[in-house]
């Protein structure tokens, strides 16, 4: 048998990056010379003493392959293994090596059939975003899952460029964007599309240029568009939030807030709370949403997706599309109107006067805690005496979404796994919990059950304003710091004794349920709440945020 015939055949390479490093011997004008036909899905690579024969998926196995590695192997190249990859791969190679061939009309890769394979991977795999970034003369693709950014797979530039005119000039809905892609504007819309299992899905595309110049990238937001969505007993609320959720929907009126940054589960919230409302009251309820897009089914619901952008029907008073409809709803009769976010002076005015009507209201608001959204929404336009009215607000939850640990591989923090974390953060977390009883783990390596990813899925940790009076006339006389203090100890929907959104993530932590270091990159240093309860930061605090040291009188 011969050295060729017996060299491995590597699985498909999908990254450009995992190219064995060398030089291309197939370029125009290189040892090993073929003609722009064969290039299209072939080359010869030579890094160091081995050869390798590059083949696009779409190549491999035919006749073409083996004529070349026989060529190959007359011409003495030695060392000889063969590389499956993809056509961009290929494509990417000639490029770098400045040998980019010029093709024909209809001969380059189906960008339909692309985008369809990148969307439907993507959402077989869970991702909640699809990021393209061009580098150069590639581009790379990432998923994000469980909050965490995967590397998918490379393209050329050029065809991250037509994945843009074809996801938005040819698929985005026309009420939602402009006429057609530019790659230096930012640019948004949203399309409906079908994955290969037949799952059709919500897509919100969004692209700005970047550095260098002609430069670009793209992130697709991915939506499934489900008739019954998850129950809010499956997100991770404890039985007294479950509570606090069901108080603050209960009732004719007020406004029910939804805060957080992007990315941290509030539509998803927001669904499953309509959902419990519909499955509590039914046909008797009649509930109104308006979004920007509609996001996802919601039973019972009557929901209206408006974009922004959309040049009919638009409010005289404010320009929008969006306030046309979101006023009409006071003429149709609703008993909640659900507002898919208040983003504006022009919203949030609509808002006031939905609520002040005597309307439920819930509705999504981007803010970095609970209590602050008293001074977001002041800061877009509702007057002071109106948000701290009794009544006027019904309550706040505030929540960010932190990865499950996979329990099926993930380690025990003490008996292996204080060595994968920095020694910073493991004194944090000798700080907030009992290493004796508590069941600090860590992500381990991964496991089938996981996909090898050491991670399962999401979780809320999440904070609660519940507002009383006296909460209310420390905001009304605009002492923010003390209507802070009075919420921190008042202990109104504490879990393991704080109110905060990192008290629940240090709750499920000491369960084992989330790693020390998913809290600290997603919500916050372990110790902030030991070090801002009296709102002031000592020198001597400073060492217990930063992990190298103990605060006194704490055990």
């Amino acid at each position: 048998m011969s050295e060729i015939e017996s060299a491995p055949v590597k699985a498909i390479i999908d990254s450009y990056r995992d190219m064995p490093k060398g030089y291309l011997l197939s370029r125009p004008g290189g040892e090993f010379p073929m003609n722009d036909e064969w290039r299209e899905h072939f080359a010869v690579l030579r890094s160091g003493t081995a050869h390798y024969l590059v083949v696009a998926s779409s190549a491999f196995g035919s006749a073409q392959m083996f004529e070349l590695r026989r060529r190959m192997n007359a011409a003495g190249l030695e060392k000889i293994q063969i590389l499956n990859t993809s056509q961009d791969v290929v494509e990417l190679m000639y490029e770098e090596a400045g040998a980019g061939k010029a093709t024909r009309d209809g001969e380059r890769t189906d960008v339909e059939s692309l985008a369809a394979e990148i969307i439907s991977a993507a959402a077989a795999q869970g991702a909640s975003d699809i990021h393209i970034e061009t580098r150069d003369h590639r581009a790379n693709v990432f998923f994000r899952v469980n909050g965490t950014r995967r590397f998918y797979r490379d393209l050329t530039a050029g065809n991250a460029h037509s994945l843009g005119v074809v996801l938005y000039s040819v698929h985005a809905d026309a009420g939602s964007k402009e006429v057609s892609w530019d790659p230096n504007q930012v640019m948004d819309g949203a399309l409906e599309w079908v994955t290969s299992d037949g799952a059709t899905y919500q897509l919100r595309f969004s692209s700005a240029p970047i550095y260098p110049t002609g430069g670009f990238h793209i992130v697709i937001r991915l939506l499934a568009m489900e008739a019954k969505g998850l129950s809010l007993d499956a997100l991770g609320y404890s039985k007294e939030q479950l509570s606090m959720l069901d108080i603050m929907s209960s009732g004719s009126s007020g406004m029910l807030i939804l805060c957080g940054p992007t990315n941290s589960g509030k539509s998803t919230t927001l669904q499953a709370l309509m959902g419990r409302i519909y499955d509590r009251r039914g046909d008797t309820i009649k509930m109104i949403s308006v979004e920007d897009p509609v996001e996802y089914i919601i039973p019972g619901a009557c929901q209206i997706s408006v974009a922004r952008k959309r040049k009919t029907l638009i409010d005289h008073n404010s320009g929008s599309a969006f306030t046309t409809f979101l006023r009409g709803t006071l003429r149709q009769d609703p008993d909640l109107v659900m507002v898919g976010e208040i983003r504006d002076h022009d919203s949030a005015s609509v808002v006031k006067d939905l609520v002040l009507a005597g309307r439920k209201l819930l509705a999504t608001l981007h803010t970095y805690s609970a209590l602050w959204s008293y001074v977001r929404l002041r800061e877009i336009g509702v007057p002071w005496e109106v948000l701290t009215m009794p009544g006027f607000v019904a309550g706040i939850v505030y929540q960010r979404l932190v990865p499950l640990l996979c329990q099926d591989c993930a380690v025990p923090l003490v008996g292996g796994g204080s060595a994968r974390i920095p020694r910073e953060t493991l004194y944090r977390v000798q700080q907030v919990s009992d290493l004796a009883t508590d069941k600090v783990k860590v992500k381990g390596d991964g496991c089938p059950k996981c996909a090898h990813t050491g991670l399962i899925g999401r979780t809320v940790c999440a904070e609660f304003v519940l507002p009383d009076r006296v909460l209310l006339r420390h905001m009304s006389e605009g002492n923010f710091l003390e209507a802070e203090r009075y919420w921190r100890k008042s202990g109104v929907g504490a879990i393991d004794g704080g109110v905060t959104a990192l008290a629940h993530g240090i709750y499920k932590m000491r369960q084992g349920l989330v790693s020390p270091m998913d809290i600290e990159d997603q919500i916050g240093l372990l110790t902030s709440d030991m070090v801002l309860e009296d709102s002031i930061i000592s020198n001597s605090e400073i060492t217990v945020l930063s992990g190298t040291g103990k605060l006194s009188g704490y055990k």
